[in-house]
């Protein structure tokens, strides 16, 4: 659509035929999607925070280095770098030993993935 085009439509949605449009459109979305309960909301919401509970009280170690580099990007006293592998901007903080929180490499979405799950040599 080019910019013409979205002036005008906006200019069309804005009539009174425009704003009847709108609300058959709406009106049609709602009756094909309802909406779901604040219930079924509270429920989904239950579950994840339960879990990431559950996370945070069997890795205590993990939880407080996460929130220490966050702390240390936040504050600029980390850096992010590019992944040590391929040079990927999005890099992850990857911990090698948890009791040093700030001694991180970084490593790409896909290479950490790889790094966790190739067997450890011995």
């Amino acid at each position: 659509m080019t910019e013409q085009q979205r002036i005008t439509r906006r200019a069309w949605l804005s009539t009174p035929t425009g704003r009847a449009y709108l609300r058959k459109k709406k009106a049609r979305y709602r009756h094909t999607h309802p909406a779901r309960s604040a219930r079924d909301y509270t429920r989904r919401h239950a579950r994840a925070r339960t879990t990431k509970n559950a996370y945070k009280a069997r890795f205590p170690d993990r939880t407080r280095t996460h929130k220490l580099v966050a702390a240390a990007l936040r504050s600029g006293s980390l850096t992010r770098l590019p992944c040590s592998i391929c040079s990927a901007p999005n890099a992850l903080a990857h911990h090698l030993d948890y009791t040093q929180p700030l001694l991180v490499s970084w490593l790409c979405p896909h290479h950490h993935r790889l790094l966790h799950t190739l067997p450890l040599p011995l």
